[in-house]
Formats: C-alpha cells, sequence, structure tokens
C-alpha cells in the first residue's frame, strides 16, 4: 500500500492497532526506517480514543478522521524519534483490548529527499515474534504549484 505524504506532514496520519484476540493483549509498534535520509524525524502518538486529558505538542487535541468523524487524541503517549544506525526503532508495548481498536497518529518530518525513488518506511505492529499487521509509507515530496 503507497501513502504519499508531503515532506513535513501538516496533519497526523491515523492508523488502528486491532486486537485479533478474545482477551486484552499487549502489542508493540516497530519502526523500520526503510529509505528514509539521515535527519529524519518521526513524531508517534500512541493511545485510545475514548481517554481523556492533555496531549504533547506537536500534535494537536483533535484530529479529523475519514471513517470515524473527530478523533481526540488526548493521553495519548507521545515519542519523538529519529533514525537510528540499526534502522529499526521498538516502542513500548501497549495493552490493546479486546473490542478496542488503540490508535496512532504519525508527524512526519522529512530532510532533503533525494531525486531517484522516492524513500519509504514501514510501522509494524507485533505480538511477540508475530507480525499482527502493518502499513508501508512512500515519502514524495509536495509541489508548490
Amino acid at each position: 500500500m503507497e501513502s504519499p505524504v508531503p515532506e513535513h506532514t501538516p496533519a497526523p496520519i491515523l492508523l488502528r492497532l486491532h486486537n485479533p484476540h478474545a482477551h486484552d493483549a499487549l502489542f508493540r509498534v516497530v519502526v523500520h526506517w526503510g529509505s528514509l535520509p539521515e535527519g529524519t524525524e518521526l513524531h508517534v502518538a500512541v493511545g485510545h480514543t475514548r481517554d481523556e486529558g492533555k496531549i504533547e505538542p506537536p500534535f494537536p487535541d483533535e484530529v479529523e478522521d475519514g471513517c470515524d468523524g473527530t478523533i481526540r487524541l488526548k493521553t495519548f503517549r507521545t515519542y519523538h524519534l529519529t533514525r537510528t544506525p540499526e534502522r529499526r526503532t521498538v516502542l513500548p508495548e501497549i495493552l490493546i483490548e479486546r473490542r478496542r481498536p488503540a490508535v496512532v497518529a504519525l508527524l512526519l518530518k522529512v530532510g532533503k529527499i533525494a531525486e531517484g525513488r522516492p524513500p519509504q518506511f514501514d510501522l509494524v505492529q507485533m505480538e511477540g515474534q508475530r507480525v499482527i499487521g502493518g502499513s508501508t509509507f512512500v515519502v514524495r515530496p509536495t509541489t508548490n504549484d
């Protein structure tokens, strides 16, 4: 799946993490940095939409979601990530209830994108060593037409 995003995402990209079990379970989110250039920053917020509280900048308190209307990002755990030499970052585990998906909000800031094939990265939901789901993002620079 290709998801075009500008060099600096103006609004968070939203993903849902689902629990395939009949019981609550712990899952990890793993960022595979792929071919993103050095200096790339990724702000990640992970949580449940029914929680109340306040989210840390640079995230807004609310985001419009094409499927469910407004999603409140309050009390989401936030992480500021940069590309590592290992090209892989593992976030702390999150408890996902059996019938209540968690939401991941992403803000991406990419430095200079070289000519040629656009860079890409993956976000993977894992339970232990098992892949539960994930998304691949292709980064395309915006044009100022």
